[in-house]
């Protein structure tokens, strides 16, 4: 006798998650034109490279320093030497004026992305230009992306350059979102590591590449999420954030 379709997705499902092992990068702010910063990015994506548990990098923005072409070509022709896949989102740097988001979209696209790893939702976030109160601003596609991703179940990871407090209207914009499913926040932007309390989700900011060539590890091991930091001049893992999610 066969099993009930729903008993049957409920220990797929169930077998998904225990068997879920997932690493991936997160490196942001590298402003390339800054003094050294294609130096350290060098640095970071060959200690990436070495890493073969990695499946993914996630840029989280301020690609280049002035959103001059010549920067983003350089940031191109180093992050090109990643062996794995990339997806870039927008910074204030990048987005704060239209010609320096032409130079971005020109390079690396629109900044939006979304795919699936291992049953976890990852949607990439554009935030800018800057308003006169020097809060992000989410354009009215980009709500509507995350509005219709929080209606669906699947645990999601959101990658944008600001934490949902510093975009303008963040109470208004968030209070129509389904906060249930969303597992964290990754942005950058402050380059420093830590974590906030914030509408829709828990937010991990994550350090610039500027700060001694450092980058972010996340973890995830089934319903377990840890996040820790790697300095290649020290090559070694340090955990500074870890949670459990449903």
């Amino acid at each position: 006798m066969k099993k009930p379709l729903l008993l049957t997705f409920v220990l797929e499902l169930v077998f998904t998650i225990q068997a879920r092992e997932l690493r991936f990068a997160v490196i942001s702010d590298t402003h390339i034109g800054k003094p050294d910063a294609a130096r350290s990015l060098r640095q970071v994506v060959r200690a990436i490279n070495r890493d073969d548990q990695i499946r993914f990098v996630l840029h989280l923005g301020d690609v280049s320093d002035n959103g001059l072409r010549n920067e983003y070509h350089k940031a191109r022709r180093i992050l090109s030497r990643l062996k794995q896949p990339l997806y870039v989102t927008t910074g204030n740097h990048d987005a704060k004026h239209p010609n320096r988001y032409a130079n971005f979209c020109r390079t690396f696209g629109s900044g939006e992305f979304r795919f699936e790893c291992d049953g976890i939702r990852f949607l990439g976030l554009t935030t800018g230009p800057f308003e006169a109160n020097r809060h992000a601003t989410m354009p009215d596609d980009e709500i509507a992306r995350l509005t219709r991703a929080s209606r669906d179940t699947l645990p999601t990871v959101i990658a944008a350059h600001h934490t949902p407090d510093l975009i303008a209207h963040s109470e208004t914009i968030f209070s129509r979102i389904d906060p249930s499913h969303i597992v964290l926040w990754l942005a950058g932007h402050l380059h420093c590591n830590k974590t906030s309390t914030t509408v829709p989700g828990p937010s991990a900011v994550c350090t610039s590449t500027l700060e001694h060539g450092s980058y972010n590890i996340v973890d995830i091991s089934g319903n377990e999420l840890r996040v820790g930091v790697i300095s290649p001049e020290k090559d070694s893992l340090i955990i500074w954030h870890t949670q459990n999610f449903k």
